[in-house]
């Protein structure tokens, strides 16, 4: 099988079930922001191996990929048709083994006194860059179900927000795991 098809030469993709809708769509907004997100977790996953300081961060962020797999199969097979889906729905335990993981990691930062600026080393920058990607694919999943509540997924929006908090986590603790200062912004540069 050829990897082009052609098909998508006139702007058109189809779903699963074969519905064919332009790919500008807000459905594609949404599970394009996912693909993004899943390909620069997978940056950050493939620099976390070669510093093998935290391999459960690895085996977390696989994880959560294959979460976002989940959801992304879900968004682009219409609603009547997702009984064919051959994969389990995400659950509210796929959102709680996610605040697990960020409460394991918070034990060994200190609180926050300030904004922390992206960057450090570059496994925590690369979890801030995945973090904002995240926070764009709750946007457009949000807009998407505000226009077509048909395409809902339940457990979405709670996973992909507590995804882009344990992202944040992750930084951090990728930073202090790397010996590597986290650069404060204070809060006392915001005025009212």
């Amino acid at each position: 099988m050829k990897i082009y098809t052609k098909t998508g030469d006139q702007g058109l993709t189809s779903l699963f079930g074969g519905q064919k809708i332009s790919k500008s769509s807000e459905l594609l907004h949404a599970y394009g922001s996912l693909d993004e997100l899943v390909d620069v977790m997978g940056v950050l996953v493939a620099h976390l191996m070669t510093f093998p300081i935290c391999t459960s961060c690895v085996s977390q962020l696989q994880s959560i990929q294959k979460d976002i797999f989940i959801l992304s199969s879900f968004l682009a097979t219409p609603y009547d048709k997702r009984t064919k889906l051959k994969i389990t729905p995400l659950t509210g335990e796929h959102v709680k083994q996610i605040e697990e993981w960020i409460d394991h990691m918070e034990i060994e930062l200190s609180p926050l006194s300030s904004f922390i600026l992206p960057g450090g080393h570059v496994t925590a920058a690369y979890a801030q860059l995945a973090r904002t990607v995240a926070r764009r694919a709750e946007r457009d999943i949000i807009y998407c179900y505000e226009l077509t509540p048909a395409c809902k997924v339940p457990h979405s929006i709670e996973l992909i927000n507590r995804l882009s908090d344990y992202l944040f986590v992750l930084s951090r603790f990728l930073n202090l795991k790397m010996k590597t200062k986290e650069v404060a912004w204070p809060m006392s540069q915001v005025s009212d």
